[in-house]
């Protein structure tokens, strides 16, 4: 799998919406939420690090997602781009992310190592792609 495919099969999963014509005309706009840590801990942030440097590592050419720090950039993006409704869904779906790597492995996911958290990303891509037939 791809990067490129990667990426888009993680948004499904995480619950992010396909970004479409009314996001690309209206811009990002609040939504009420008045700091990101009304949505995100700490915790979630350091998780969107650590899924985000799974699909993006380092390589010798760049550092990857969680030398970036991606993990906040997510989180503004999400408090301020995405629904009440798809930050729930976005929330709930880094947390399944989580939950994947407790049941498979009995470890979060961020203690997982390279090849568990791919494995839980090509579980959680095939379940998906189950789903959508």
């Amino acid at each position: 799998m791809d990067r490129r495919t990667a990426i888009s099969r993680v948004a499904l999963i995480m619950g992010g919406a396909v970004i479409g014509a009314e996001f690309l005309l209206s811009g990002c706009r609040p939504n009420g939420a008045s700091n990101v840590d009304d949505l995100f801990t700490t915790e979630n942030t350091a998780l969107l690090n650590e899924i985000a440097d799974t699909i993006l590592p380092d390589t010798a050419a760049s550092p990857g997602a969680k030398a970036a720090n991606i993990g906040p950039f997510l989180a503004v993006m999400v408090r301020d781009c995405y629904t009440p409704a798809d930050q729930k869904t976005f929330i709930e779906g880094i947390g399944k992310i989580n939950d994947a790597g407790k049941s498979k492995y009995g470890n979060n996911f961020a203690d997982l190592n390279a090849q568990q958290r791919t494995d839980i990303f090509i579980a959680l891509d095939k379940e998906q792609q189950e789903y959508y037939k």
